[in-house]
This record gives C-alpha cells, structure tokens and sequence, in this order.
C-alpha cells in the first residue's frame, strides 16, 4: 500500500542512500516504484534521475517479469513477505534487506542477495548486474521455493494436515 509507513521508508531509503550512488554508477538504469505513488514518496524522489514511480496497478506481474532485479529495501514491519513471494514466482532476482524475508525459508545467495546498509544493497545489486548467472540462478531457486513451501495448494495440504492431527488429538483420550 502507498500509505503504509514500512513501505513509504523503504522507498525513501532507496531514493535517498541508495539510488543516487548507484544511478552514479550505473547511469543507464532505471528504478520503478510500482504502486507507491505519494507525496512523501515524490519528495524524497526530487533529485533522482531516471525514475519512474506508478500509481495503483491492476497487475504487478508485469513489473516484476520486465525487472532485472527487484528490490526490498524494507527496513520496518512485520508480516508475511507477499511481495518477496511474487517477485519469486515472477522470476525477478531478489535483493532484499534481512528483515525483508524475515519469517521465510530463505537462504541469502541461495535464493536472494541481502544487504543492510546501503554499501551492502548497492554492492548485492551490483552482484546481480554483473553476473547474468547469478540472476538465472537465484531466479530458478527462488521460483523452485515457492513451488514447494508457498503455493497456495501446497498451504491448503498443510492446513489440512494440522487440523486432521489436531482433530485425532482431540478425539483420541
């Protein structure tokens, strides 16, 4: 949600500690913020260069098919990582901060690159940009993960197996 205070930080962090130094880089990128078009979001955007921020979308699959890396600079908030989940099952590579996949069986390097700081972030997407690889396989796994442990069949199996076993607990004396 554009309103939502963990994602308005995110996105000035990126715009103001990450994004000047690695557009400064890498000139011919282009950031996209996709659903986050807000006022605190526009300001701390002023003096970026080359970046797009949408409004609501219908669809974000679009987005994270078209992005050579995605990112998830969250550094506040709880909940479930749904927006880590799609860019998964989108096949977008994943540059996340720890607390961002936070309460998912990730692996860093595995499934994802992480970072921190913004020396960390920037050095995790410059990883990724420079090996087409890297990304690939990052990509496969990370698609492989949500297959196996986030699919919503896969969660409904799992669902129905707890309440089956605490159904036996409670009828068994």
């Amino acid at each position: 949600s554009p309103t939502h205070e963990p994602n308005l930080d995110a996105a000035c962090w990126l715009l103001t500690e990450i994004w000047p130094r690695l557009h400064a880089r890498h000139p011919h990128l282009t950031l996209t913020l996709v659903n986050l078009d807000h006022p605190r979001v526009r300001s701390c955007a002023l003096r970026a260069q080359r970046v797009r921020i949408t409004d609501r979308v219908p669809e974000v699959l679009p987005f994270y098919r078209e992005a050579d890396i995605a990112l998830a600079p969250i550094r506040a908030g709880s909940g479930t990582r749904l927006k880590i989940l799609e860019a998964f099952a989108a096949g977008a590579p994943v540059v996340s901060t720890p607390l961002g996949y936070e309460g998912l069986a990730v692996t860093p390097g595995e499934h994802l690159l992480a970072g921190d700081t913004p020396d960390a972030f920037i050095a995790a997407i410059e990883r990724l940009l420079a090996s087409p690889d890297l990304r690939r396989r990052l990509a496969q796994n990370a698609r492989s993960l949500v297959k196996a442990r986030y699919d919503w069949s896969k969660i409904v199996d799992d669902l129905d197996q707890a309440y089956t076993m605490i159904r036996h607990r409670r009828l068994d004396p």
